[in-house]
């Protein structure tokens, strides 16, 4: 029996240094070393370029936002357009977590380079990127989480408070000038990565005063005054002037769905409710004669017959 107590005794000691040996470095024996700690700051421009172009350009977000404004008259799969909302958080999501990824840029790929020519304009125009989404949120939601909003996952918040739309916009510009004046042509910036304007800084400062600009116009009425200084203060600088200075991802109709237009993607292989226009939309169109309605859409063959923008009753 004493033998026995022995050798369990000396196989626990046994086991116990072999746990200590096993656990001496167990950080470094369980992180991958092909792990990737730190994106490049090109590739996560590109992402969010291509995600934001595409963020409300899915068959969701027109269903939603093109019922609301009735452009679509939707039938079963969109009932948004009868006024009947369903529970969705697709776009609010899309948003975040592009303002995520920008910030990852800020604080992790190129951080501390705020004024070295090798990262000074990559930050300016991945700030700019950033305030043209948080733009594009708060017009969606109006009072948004933002300045107690974190990017650090060991830090998170999970009760910001809910900023105004007019607090958020002054904010912006004041970020927006901040970020203009921090772009030099001389420096590196992102070259192919950057679908929009192949990181052209000049490019990248008609982007931001065209930017302001529509910032300004949004505030005429929550604030004049600022309204004017901001719209007068972005048209004295460089706005777009052709067709040319339009911000753009290229898309492939041949290639994956992933990689072509999304609304082309939709109309070919999405819901058919988001194939008629609504009455609303075409009889505005009708009375003010405007030449663009039969590029488009055409008619449907019912809505010849009884001579009428298509409704429920004409489909």
């Amino acid at each position: 029996m004493k033998t026995r107590t022995r050798s369990i005794y000396a196989a626990l000691l046994l086991g116990s240094l072999s746990l200590s040996s096993c656990t001496k470095n167990f950080n470094d024996l369980n992180t991958p070393p092909t792990s990737v700690t730190n994106i490049d700051a090109a590739i996560l421009l590109s992402k969010v370029q291509k995600d934001a172009a595409f963020a409300e350009g899915t068959e969701t977000a027109n269903i939603q936002v093109g019922s609301w404004v009735q452009y679509w008259a939707g039938g079963l799969v969109a009932p948004t357009s009868r006024y009947i909302q369903q529970p969705d958080n697709k776009m609010w999501e899309a948003h975040y977590t592009l303002l995520r990824n920008l910030g990852q840029i800020r604080n992790q790929a190129l951080k501390g380079k705020e004024d070295d020519p090798a990262g000074r304009t990559k930050l300016a125009i991945a700030r700019i990127m950033e305030i043209h989404v948080w733009q594009r949120l708060t017009d969606l939601f109006g009072d948004v989480p933002f300045s107690q909003t974190t990017e650090d996952a060991a830090d998170v918040n999970n009760k910001p408070v809910y900023d105004s739309q007019e607090a958020i916009y002054k904010q912006l510009i004041a970020d927006l000038d901040a970020a203009i004046a921090k772009l030099n042509s001389s420096d590196a910036s992102y070259g192919n990565a950057d679908f929009f304007y192949k990181g052209n800084a000049d490019s990248w400062k008609k982007f931001g005063n065209a930017l302001k600009l529509r910032i300004g116009m949004r505030l005429r009425y929550a604030s004049p005054q600022l309204a004017e200084k901001t719209v007068r203060e972005a048209m004295g600088g460089p706005l777009f002037t052709d067709n040319k200075d339009n911000a753009a991802v290229p898309t492939f109709n041949d290639a994956q769905t992933t990689n072509a237009h999304p609304i082309l993607a939709q109309f070919i292989s999405g819901s058919p409710d988001l194939r008629y226009l609504a009455s609303a939309f075409v009889s505005t169109l009708n009375d003010k004669k405007d030449p663009r309605l039969p590029f488009i859409a055409a008619p449907t063959v019912n809505s010849k017959t009884v001579a009428l923008p298509y409704t429920a009753a004409s489909a």
